[in-house]
């Protein structure tokens, strides 16, 4: 679903991200809790908890509506020490809402996920600013074809907002599909990439909403 506009500046977030992915005990332990650092930050695209753990930044997500923040990170991280305190990292998820990256920018991000969903997320890692993809799509990238469902699941379980792309897969359809922080950011988050406020110029129009 491409764009004469974008396709002529291509802003793709494998770009400003370096992923370590967390070994099979890291985030599960009780007997040596990952410890994660939390703090509120207000952005262009609104209040975003982030997370970080020593490695690198483990969630950045809207508030949910009836948790704390640590209770909704614990939905996340049930095993983890939870402490409100700004981590040297996390204000760089600022660096990444801005319209032009720098380019020595690299947000090192720590992750918990299965081989297909690590998959899965390095497929939306692909996704242009401005440019929308489908479950399906993903499927057939990542050689998994019939695996739609799965897909759509991996992706859900995305707790990395805006850096991971997530907001940008939709259905075969043209239906917006599903969305962990709520439907209503997903369409706020499209429309917001879809004109450049300076230019006033449209870029792609989500019709199908």
């Amino acid at each position: 679903m491409k764009n004469d506009e974008t396709s002529k500046k291509v802003k793709k977030h494998h770009d400003i991200v370096s992923i370590k992915y967390a070994d099979n005990k890291e985030f599960k332990s009780k007997r040596r809790p990952i410890h994660i650092s939390f703090s509120i930050h207000n952005t262009k695209i609104g209040k975003l908890v982030v997370a970080s753990t020593a490695k690198g930044i483990c969630y950045v997500g809207y508030p949910i509506k009836g948790l704390t923040y640590v209770e909704q990170l614990k939905e996340r991280f049930p095993n983890a020490k939870i402490k409100n305190r700004i981590a040297k990292i996390n204000p760089l998820i600022r660096e990444a809402l801005k319209k032009e990256w720098d380019k020595n920018l690299k947000i090192p991000l720590h992750l918990e996920g299965t081989p297909f969903q690590y998959q899965v997320w390095e497929a939306l890692l692909q996704i242009p600013h401005g440019e929308l993809t489908t479950y399906a799509q993903i499927a057939q990238q990542i050689g998994k074809p019939k695996a739609q469902r799965a897909v759509g699941n991996a992706v859900g379980r995305n707790t990395i907002l805006f850096l991971i792309p997530c907001h940008r897969v939709v259905t075969s359809q043209g239906k917006l599909g599903g969305f962990y922080w709520g439907i209503d950011k997903k369409v706020f988050l499209l429309n917001k990439e879809s004109t450049y406020p300076k230019k006033g110029k449209l870029v792609w129009n989500p019709t199908f909403f």
